[in-house]
C-alpha cells in the first residue's frame, strides 16, 4: 500500500466529507470510508450483527430467568493500543451503539495514556453502561480528528468496513484491543505482533490488590489466548525481577506464576545467582491452591519449585517453606527430585539441621512413602555425626515402619561419615562415634541394633571411653528387647529367641573377650533372660546351639543345661530323702532305720 501524505489525507478528507450545516445530521461528521465496491461501510446495525447471538448477553438473561439479582448495568475499561504518534492527528475516543458509548456519533468516552513509558498504549476512565434491554453492545476505536485540523470535528474509525465492529465482553471489565488497521493511510496503522510497548501486562499487575489475585490471573489468561505471541514476549525475566520488591503479597504470588510460565516456555532455566528468590518465596506463607484457577495450578508449581531450587542451591534456607505448603501445591513431594545434589558445608549444615525443625509440626499429615522419601532425603544430607544425630533426634518422628524403612539409609550415612573422618584425620571423629554408638544403642529398630558391633570395632581402634560399658549394656537389653519381639509369633518362638541370643554373643565374642567388665556384664544379661524359660524350652535350644562357633559361648550355654539337670538330681534326692525318713520313722535330722521291715525296704 503506498502511505499518502498528510496534506493529501486532509484533501481526502475535505473532498469526501461536506462542511456540515446547522440541519445536517451528526452522522454526517463521521468518515464514511468507501469499500472496494463504494458502498457505505459506516458501523451500522446491519443485519449480521442483528442476527449475531452475544453469549454474554445470553448469560445475562439466563442469570435474570433463573432468579438471579437483576443486573441493571455493567462497568467497563477500554484498554487499546493504537498506533505510534496517533495523538499528532486527533484524540482518540471510543463510539459504539449504546448512549453511553455516543450512539456512534458523540465522543463521550475518551482515552489518555497512563504510562509515558507505553505511548501506543491507550485507557478510557471507568465506564458505566446499561444492560437492560439491550442486545449486543458494539464499539469501535475512534481517532476524533478535531478543528485544528480540519474546520470542523470528524471521526476516523478503525477497521475498513461494519463488519469489525467489536462487541463487548460484559463479563469482563477490562476490554483489552488493539487498533483494527484501516487501509486509507500507514500513519492509521500498526503492527500488531511487533508493539515494542505492549502494556496490557503491566497494568494487569499493576491493578492487583489483595482480594483480586484470581480475576487478574484469569485476565492474563486473556491475554495469553487472544494476544500470545505479544503477552508471551512481554513475559521477560526483567519484568518480574524488577517488581519482587513489592510489598504486596498477592502482586509477588503472580511474580511466582509468571516465573513458571517464563521456565515452562524455555524448558529448564537456571536463574542467576543476583535473582533475589527469597523475595518471593516469602509470599507462599499460607499459601492455597484455591487462590488461583484449578488450569493454572501446574505453571504455579513449577514457578515454586524453581525458587525452591535456586535458593537452595544459592545455600540459603528460605526454601524451607515449601514443607508448609507441600500438602497443597506438591502433595507427593517432587521438588525433592530437584535437590538431590544439594549439599552444605558443615557450618551451614549445622544452621539448616535447625531451620529445618520448620517440618516437625507437619510431619503426621505427610503420607508414609513421601514421609520415608524425605526422611532419606535428608539422611543423606546429613554429612557429619552431629547434624545426624540432631536430625535423627530431634526432628525425625520414629515408629518402627518408618525406622525399618530408612534404617539403611541411616546406616549407610553413618559408615560414610566415620569412613570421611578418618580420611581427613578429624580429631573429633571418637567422640562422634561414641555418639554414634550411643544413638543406636537406644533404637528400637532390629537393623540399627545389627550395626552396632560394627561401629563399636571402629571406637576401640580408635580410643576406648569409660562411656562404653554402660552403652553397651542399653544396646544389648534393647537387642534382647526386641529379638524377643520379632520370633514371638514363630511356632519354635522360645528356641528360637534362645539360640538368637547366644548367636549375639557369638558375634560380640571377638570384640569383647579381652573387655572383662564389659563381657561379663553382657552374658549376665544373656543368661538371665533365658533362664527366665521353662527346662524343657532351654533343653530344646540344644540342636541350635550346637551351629555357635566358638567354643566359649557354647559352654556357657552347657553351664545353664548342666545347672538346671544338677538341680533337677538334688530335687530327686531331696524327695527321696524325705520318704525314707517317713518310712523310718524318723523325726530328727539323723536317718535311724529301726527294723527289719524298713532295713528290707531300703536295700
Amino acid at each position: 500500500m503506498t502511505e499518502i501524505t498528510d496534506e493529501e489525507f486532509e484533501s481526502f478528507l475535505e473532498t469526501f466529507i461536506p462542511e456540515p450545516d446547522s440541519e445536517s445530521d451528526n452522522k454526517e461528521n463521521n468518515i464514511n470510508f468507501l469499500n472496494k465496491n463504494g458502498h457505505n461501510v459506516l458501523p451500522s446495525s446491519s443485519n449480521n450483527y442483528n442476527n449475531m447471538q452475544n453469549k454474554d448477553f445470553e448469560w445475562l438473561n439466563s442469570q435474570k430467568e433463573n432468579g438471579i439479582k437483576e443486573i441493571n448495568e455493567i462497568n467497563v475499561i477500554f484498554h487499546v493500543h493504537l498506533p505510534e504518534n496517533i495523538e499528532k492527528h486527533g484524540y482518540p475516543v471510543v463510539l459504539g451503539n449504546v448512549k453511553e458509548l455516543g450512539l456512534w456519533e458523540k465522543p463521550i468516552v475518551q482515552l489518555h495514556q497512563p504510562y509515558p513509558q507505553h505511548p501506543t498504549y491507550w485507557q478510557s476512565d471507568p465506564v458505566t453502561i446499561s444492560v437492560l434491554n439491550t442486545s449486543d453492545i458494539q464499539y469501535k476505536y475512534v481517532i476524533h480528528v478535531t478543528r485544528s485540523l480540519l474546520q470542523s470535528g470528524k471521526n476516523v474509525f478503525e477497521g475498513n468496513d461494519d463488519q469489525e465492529s467489536r462487541i463487548l465482553n460484559i463479563l469482563r471489565i477490562d476490554q483489552f484491543d488493539i487498533w483494527k488497521n484501516i487501509n486509507l493511510s500507514e500513519r492509521y496503522c500498526i503492527h500488531h505482533n511487533n508493539i515494542d510497548d505492549f502494556a496490557f501486562v503491566d497494568y494487569i499487575y499493576n491493578t492487583i490488590k489483595e482480594n483480586n489475585l484470581r480475576n487478574k490471573v484469569e485476565e492474563y489468561q486473556h491475554l495469553l489466548t487472544h494476544y500470545t505471541e505479544l503477552t508471551v514476549w512481554a513475559l521477560r525475566l526483567k519484568f518480574i525481577v524488577n517488581r519482587m520488591e513489592d510489598k504486596l503479597k498477592e502482586k509477588r504470588l503472580f511474580l511466582c506464576l509468571l516465573l513458571g510460565y517464563y521456565v515452562q516456555r524455555y524448558g529448564h532455566y537456571e536463574l542467576s545467582a543476583s535473582f533475589i528468590s527469597e523475595r518471593l518465596l516469602k509470599a507462599l506463607e499460607n499459601y492455597k491452591q484455591e487462590t488461583l484457577p484449578l488450569d493454572i495450578r501446574e505453571k504455579m508449581n513449577t514457578g515454586i519449585t524453581t525458587l525452591v531450587q535456586h535458593n537452595a542451591f544459592h545455600m540459603k534456607f528460605d526454601w524451607l517453606i515449601i514443607f508448609t505448603i507441600a500438602a497443597e501445591v506438591d502433595p507427593n513431594y517432587t521438588f525433592i527430585e530437584h535437590l538431590k545434589t544439594l549439599k552444605y558445608p558443615n557450618d551451614l549444615l549445622a544452621k539448616f539441621i535447625k531451620e529445618v525443625k520448620i517440618i516437625i509440626p507437619y510431619i503426621k499429615g505427610i503420607e508414609f512413602k513421601n514421609y520415608v522419601k524425605i526422611g532419606k532425603w535428608l539422611i543423606q544430607l546429613c554429612h557429619n555425626m552431629d547434624s545426624l544425630f540432631k536430625l535423627w533426634n530431634d526432628i525425625l518422628l520414629h515408629y518402627i515402619a518408618f525406622d525399618k524403612s530408612v534404617s539403611k539409609c541411616f546406616i549407610d550415612r553413618i559408615r560414610a561419615n566415620i569412613s570421611h573422618g578418618k580420611s581427613i584425620a578429624n580429631d573429633s571423629l571418637g567422640e562422634e562415634i561414641i555418639q554414634s554408638l550411643e544413638l543406636i544403642s537406644q533404637s528400637h529398630t532390629l537393623e540399627l541394633l545389627n550395626i552396632f558391633p560394627e561401629i563399636l570395632d571402629n571406637c576401640f581402634r580408635n580410643e576406648f571411653s569409660e562411656k562404653i560399658p554402660k552403652i553397651c549394656i542399653t544396646w544389648f537389653k534393647n537387642l534382647l528387647l526386641k529379638l524377643n519381639i520379632s520370633k514371638i509369633n514363630k511356632l519354635s518362638y522360645e528356641s528360637d529367641f534362645i539360640f538368637s541370643v547366644f548367636q549375639q554373643l557369638d558375634r560380640i565374642y571377638p570384640l569383647l573377650n579381652q573387655r572383662n567388665n564389659i563381657w561379663r556384664d553382657l552374658t549376665s544379661i544373656a543368661i538371665e533372660r533365658v533362664k527366665k524359660f521353662s527346662d524343657a524350652q532351654i533343653f530344646a535350644a540344644t540342636k541350635l546351639i550346637v551351629q555357635i562357633k566358638v567354643n566359649y559361648v557354647k559352654h556357657l550355654f552347657l553351664e545353664i543345661v548342666k545347672e538346671i539337670l544338677n538341680k533337677t538330681v538334688r530335687q530327686i534326692n531331696d524327695w527321696l530323702l524325705s520318704k525314707i525318713f517317713i518310712i523310718c520313722d524318723c523325726k530328727g535330722k539323723t536317718l535311724v532305720v529301726p527294723n527289719s521291715m524298713s532295713e528290707d525296704i531300703l536295700y
